[in-house]
Order: C-alpha cells, then sequence, then structure tokens
C-alpha cells in the first residue's frame, strides 16, 4: 500500500512538471504574440495581423488542452497542499495567459482601425507604455518558472506606471493633440476611439500579467492576492 502511494505521487509530480513546462510553452507563444502587436503600433503597420491571428487560434488550442489535462490530474490523484494549489493556480495562469493573446489581437486590430482611418500618427506615450506591459508578462512568466516572489512583485509594482500612462494617453486623445489638423471631426473620432481602445488593451495586458504574479504567490505561500486593495 505504501508502496502504491508513493508511486502515485511520484507520478503526480511528473505529469504536473510535464503540465508547468506546457504552460510555459505557451506562454512563450503569447510573449511572441504580444511582441508582433506591439511592433505593428511601433512601426505603424497592420502587416503582422494575420500572423497574429493564427497565434490566437494555436494559444486558444493549447489553453484548452491545458485546462482539460488540470481537470484530469484533479480527477485521478486527487492531491492537496502545493500540488493542489499548484494545479488551480495553472489553471487561472492559463486563462491570463489566453487573454494576454487575446488583447495582441485588439492592440493590431486597433492599430489597422487607425490606420484605415487616415491616422498619420501616435500619441507618445504609447511606446514607454509598451515597454512596460512587455516587460511585466516576461517577468511574470520568468517568476512563475522561478517561483521568484521578489520579481513578481516587482511586476505588480509596475503596473501604476502603466494606469498612469493609459490615463496620460486617454487625456491628450481627448483634447485633439493626436490627430491630423487636416481631419475632420468626423474623420478624426474614428482614430481618437481606436487609440483610446488600444491603450486599454495595453493596459489590460499589463493587468494578466500581475494576475499571474498573484497566482504565484497562491502557489508558494497559499496568499491569495487577488481582489486586495493595495
Amino acid at each position: 500500500m505504501h508502496v502504491a502511494s508513493t508511486y502515485k505521487m511520484t507520478g503526480l509530480k511528473e505529469e504536473l512538471m510535464q503540465l508547468e513546462k506546457r504552460v510555459l510553452s505557451l506562454g512563450s507563444r503569447v510573449e511572441s504574440s504580444l511582441e508582433l502587436s506591439i511592433e505593428s503600433v511601433k512601426r505603424g503597420t497592420d502587416r503582422c495581423f494575420d500572423e497574429i491571428r493564427d497565434l490566437e487560434e494555436t494559444i486558444d488550442r493549447s489553453q484548452l488542452e491545458i485546462d482539460g489535462d488540470a481537470v484530469r490530474l484533479l480527477a485521478n490523484h486527487a492531491p492537496t497542499g502545493e500540488d493542489l494549489r499548484l494545479i488551480l493556480a495553472i489553471n487561472h495562469i492559463n486563462a491570463a495567459l489566453e487573454r494576454i493573446g487575446d488583447q495582441s489581437v485588439n492592440i493590431a486590430k486597433y492599430v489597422r482601425q487607425m490606420k484605415e482611418a487616415g491616422a498619420d500618427r501616435f500619441v507618445g506615450h504609447f511606446h514607454p507604455m509598451l515597454n512596460l506591459a512587455q516587460s511585466m508578462v516576461a517577468d511574470s512568466l520568468e517568476a512563475f518558472a522561478q517561483r521568484d516572489l521578489t520579481l513578481a512583485e516587482a511586476v505588480m509594482d509596475r503596473d501604476e506606471q502603466v494606469d498612469i500612462l493609459d490615463k496620460m494617453i486617454s487625456r491628450e486623445i481627448l483634447k485633439g493633440e493626436h490627430l491630423n489638423p487636416a481631419l475632420s471631426w468626423k474623420e478624426g473620432a474614428p482614430v481618437a476611439f481606436a487609440q483610446i481602445m488600444l491603450s486599454r488593451a495595453i493596459e489590460r495586458a499589463a493587468d494578466r500579467a500581475c494576475n499571474i504574479c498573484q497566482e504565484i504567490f497562491f502557489i508558494v505561500e497559499g496568499k491569495d492576492l487577488r481582489h486586495q486593495i493595495a
């Protein structure tokens, strides 16, 4: 009986390790998608849109497969303690990664809308905001892989900077400072809307990176940081 129990736990640990590797592999695809969307903004082009959409389909399939395997582990092994926390956290991290992939598509979509509406330039604060969001996603995955609570906390601290930049962009857009003076109000309104939504998509991607970091605290310390007021 003792031997069987030990074998069962060894099997669970091995399966958890493989599941975690797949989550990190999904994270790499999400990073690639986000990088392409960021390049779309920085270069003012929508040439990568189809590639980003193709990546989204792959990301969606991976999410469903990982979710299914997580459920199977719960059913087959009835894990407890740290193993149970890891499976529950993986489920949440998996969802956060898929949503970052969604935001990558949204970013590329709003760039396309801006180009179609005749936008000739972007609000200047987009670049630092994009760089912050990209670094937060990368660092959240590294923090997960290493169980690095210090790095996870640093990622969450950066979220306030993203929020500030998002508000600055919205203010500038509402002032009309970003618009080509040759555009009429009717022509300029779609550009303004697309830029506001683009900023919001970047901010939401950064939020999901914070969600991943919250799950790391849950894995390591059993703390649930969701919905806590800073």
